[in-house]
């Protein structure tokens, strides 16, 4: 995924009702009252770390990637470049 595509997904998902995250087919029950602050966290590091996909766009990545490229991005820039915000400055 694109940082774009980042940005829509999250800002679709925090527009959405409970009844509607809950009726997406890929919404397993448990993560639909969580499922918002998660895209807001990936969209913050996104944003903090110029995120660019470091695998072709039409290929479905495993867990193990996706964790492996956050770490990798978090760690190209020294954890002082890095600014928390508070949830009200995201939202």
């Amino acid at each position: 995924m694109t940082a774009a595509q980042i940005h829509d997904v999250t800002a679709r998902l925090l527009a959405m009702t409970h009844e509607q995250r809950a009726a997406l087919p890929v919404m397993h029950p448990g993560r639909v009252d969580v499922i918002g602050g998660g895209a807001i966290v990936l969209r913050e590091l996104v944003d903090a770390t110029a995120w660019q996909p470091s695998w072709p766009a039409n290929t479905t990545s495993s867990t193990e990637q996706r964790y492996a490229s956050c770490d990798e991005r978090l760690h190209e820039q020294p954890p002082a470049a890095i600014r928390l915000r508070r949830i009200s400055e995201v939202v």
